[in-house]
């Protein structure tokens, strides 16, 4: 029997204190949600990335290179750390985010972490 192996680079990220955020304004935390959701979306797709899933406040996508992963990841922290600027304080979603790698048939093992700036390392 042949193992087929797959490297491949995992970006997840999740809200902080989206519970707080909830409690606090229901429709404003859903539209800034869905915004970032919308962002991560595009983001990940143009760098080649396949979106897994978004359960929750939650975002998990996996990318062929580590190099586009962090790229990604890069470009998202830019665009949220602008939208966050026009923000009061306490209503500034961010995102703790790492990369993973995984190859199936082995657990998964923590390569990475990326601190950035709205999105803290988890």
């Amino acid at each position: 029997m042949t193992i087929h192996r797959k490297l491949a680079a995992i970006l997840c990220a999740d809200a902080a204190g989206y519970s707080r955020l909830m409690a606090d304004d229901e429709a404003a935390t859903l539209r800034s949600l869905n915004d970032a959701r919308a962002l991560f979306r595009e983001r990940i797709e143009a760098h080649g990335g396949r979106l897994i899933d978004t359960a929750g406040d939650s975002i998990l996508a996996e990318f062929p290179s580590a190099v586009e992963a962090v790229d990604c990841a890069n470009e998202i922290q830019h665009e949220l750390a602008k939208r966050n600027s026009q923000l009061a304080e306490h209503r500034r979603m961010q995102f703790r985010a790492c990369r993973l790698e995984q190859s199936p048939g082995d657990q998964e093992r923590f390569v990475a972490g990326m601190r950035m700036a709205g999105l803290k390392y988890a």
